[in-house]
């Protein structure tokens, strides 16, 4: 959990750098587009003619949650495909729409409109660079957690109050700053909330909020403990069920739709947008994070193995109220990684704090996850078998890929490369670790249910997901000894949840097994077991159904189950199946 004084927010409010933004245009105004190019990156006009534009070519359409802002045009990511309407093009690379940055797009869109569309949105800066601007909607997404290194979140959580205080990009009618113990100066245009209780008092009372206004809530970093998690909860819960609204706060585990993960000098890592069973979809600059620079963005989907996690238009996932699904970042868990590099392989393979980007480049992706693997290091015959395993390639090829392996990983802080050659092995330096080793380090022995939580939120997915090849992950035994301590952990917190009586918690566990092994029957026995204990039979059923599907049965579910499933559906049902 995320934990900082109020008084590091406030340093953060005066030390953010440069004086604050000026306000946004007016409400019956609207200036013209800088016909400088890029000029339109610190400039509020294009966010408020874009939202007017979405607004007018497709009122009822699904609201972007988040803008990409270049120089040419600027793209609208969203949470489920959907037709661009014209002007709007489909977008190449990513799920969304693009536009062509062109003034006379705006021609047929009313003035008022784009009045009304800035009102109904939360744009903050997600990030930005030289070459583009990331804007995401607050109001579009529902509920957004900062997780990352404390004062990162404090520096994180004043610009978005600045920018959503000055209404730099948009026009929200609300801002609600709550827990933040005392006013900040320079800043009028917010209202204030002591506790948490206090915004729950004032969001669920018709007579503060009228209808149709627009309204965010920015929530300070503050102590946690069990009491003020659930109250945050129900408080996020309401905000979601609450039209025209949005709160940003500071702690995962309260199960924000979405955790915007930062590092240490501030800089976005991704944006992870939740499903029922863990992350459905994520929004990152393409490039590390730890560079200085930062070109396009990837939006990419990973839906759960046990149920659909789609979200339609603004509508967000259809979660228990009480079930958790708390991402983590690898700045705020125990043991956790703080610098260098770190290579998540708990879902698809991803690198983050390289040099350069290996997004795009599965074959140098490849060799850094298997020698992320091999601390001892490999030799370079077995590096060539790994990443051709068909076939023999010429020396130099192999050369050549280790030279740009190296060039991407970049060095560390003492100047050294992290991708060394020592007697005949290619070794990954000490700064080079992997989120497969945060999982063991947490679940270590001394280990007790909030540690098994903490690292249940690693899992994202199958292990080692889109590697190019991979075969290598299961001939050595990876693949299944990941398998195997998740759904041990899973089915360990699973059933500790269960006792307690917390049935949402013991379903994000399973669901958090089911995400690496899908076809694991003790993790729907324990699945079936929540639900019943909840009152769900209908969860009952799906569940049954789920793992008949998982297995490709296509006869009665109950024949094509294990016994023990089948004797155990029977006894929580009291029937025969179906």
């Amino acid at each position: 959990m995320t934990r900082i004084a109020v008084s590091a927010i406030m340093a953060g409010v005066t030390a953010s750098g440069a004086p604050q933004p000026e306000a946004g245009p007016g409400p019956t105004a609207f200036p013209p587009l800088s016909q400088n190019t890029g000029g339109h990156l610190e400039e509020p006009s294009w966010s408020r003619a874009l939202l007017g534009l979405r607004f007018a070519v497709a009122p009822e359409g699904p609201a972007p949650i988040a803008w990409l802002l270049e120089a040419d045009g600027s793209s609208a990511f969203l949470e489920e495909d959907s037709d661009a309407p014209a002007p709007f093009e489909q977008h190449r690379t990513v799920q969304g729409w693009w536009v062509r940055r062109d003034p006379h797009v705006l021609e047929p869109v009313a003035r008022a409109t784009f009045r009304q569309a800035g009102a109904s949105s939360g744009l903050v800066t997600l990030w930005q660079d030289a070459q583009s601007r990331c804007l995401l909607d607050v109001i579009a997404v529902g509920t957004v957690a900062l997780d990352g290194p404390p004062v990162a979140v404090g520096y994180t959580i004043s610009d978005i109050v600045v920018e959503l205080a000055s209404r730099r990009w948009c026009d929200p009618d609300d801002v609600w700053l709550v827990g933040f113990g005392r006013q900040i100066e320079g800043l009028s245009a917010v209202r204030y909330l002591t506790t948490l209780d206090a915004a729950i008092t004032v969001l669920e009372g018709s007579h503060s909020f009228e209808t149709g206004r627009s309204r965010i809530l920015v929530i300070a970093p503050m102590p946690v403990d069990e009491g003020r998690r659930g109250t945050l909860r129900r408080l996020l819960r309401l905000v979601e069920q609450t039209p025209l609204s949005g709160a940003i706060c500071c702690d995962t585990s309260a199960s924000a739709h979405c955790t915007w993960r930062v590092a240490a000098h501030r800089q976005t890592l991704c944006l992870e947008v939740g499903g029922r069973a863990g992350v459905s979809a994520t929004i990152a600059p393409r490039g590390s994070a730890e560079r200085d620079e930062i070109s396009r963005p990837v939006l990419s989907s990973s839906p759960s193995p046990v149920t659909s996690s789609a979200a339609t238009g603004t509508a967000r996932p259809d979660r228990a109220a009480d079930e958790p699904s708390p991402p983590s970042s690898p700045e705020s868990t125990p043991g956790g990684h703080v610098g260098g590099v770190e290579v998540l392989l708990l879902g698809p393979v991803q690198i983050v704090g390289a040099a350069e980007s290996l997004e795009s480049r599965p074959i140098l992706k490849e060799l850094v996850a298997y020698l992320s693997l091999h601390p001892e290091g490999a030799t370079g015959d077995a590096c060539a078998a790994v990443l051709w395993p068909d076939r023999r390639v010429p020396p130099q090829t192999l050369s050549n890929r280790l030279h740009e392996a190296r060039r991407a990983l970049g060095r560390d802080q003492e100047g050294s490369a992290r991708l060394t050659r020592c007697a005949g092995r290619h070794i990954l330096s000490c700064d080079v670790t992997t989120d497969w080793s945060r999982f063991v380090e947490t679940t270590g022995k001394r280990s007790g249910p909030s540690d098994w939580r903490r690292a249940l939120t690693l899992v994202r997915g199958r292990p080692f997901g889109t590697l190019a090849r991979g075969d290598w992950a299961t001939v050595e035994g990876y693949s299944s000894l990941i398998e195997d301590r998740v759904v041990e952990v899973a089915s360990r917190l699973a059933a500790h949840l269960l006792h307690d009586g917390d049935h949402g918690g013991a379903t994000w566990a399973v669901r958090q097994g089911l995400a690496v092994a899908p076809w694991d029957e003790r993790l729907y026995r324990l699945l079936m077991v929540a639900c019943d204990a909840a009152g769900n039979r209908g969860g009952v059923e799906a569940a049954l159904r789920s793992l008949a599907r998982t297995l490709e049965w296509t006869g009665r579910p109950l024949d094509g189950v294990h016994p023990v499933t089948a004797a155990l559906y029977r006894r929580l049902t009291g029937t025969t199946g179906f």
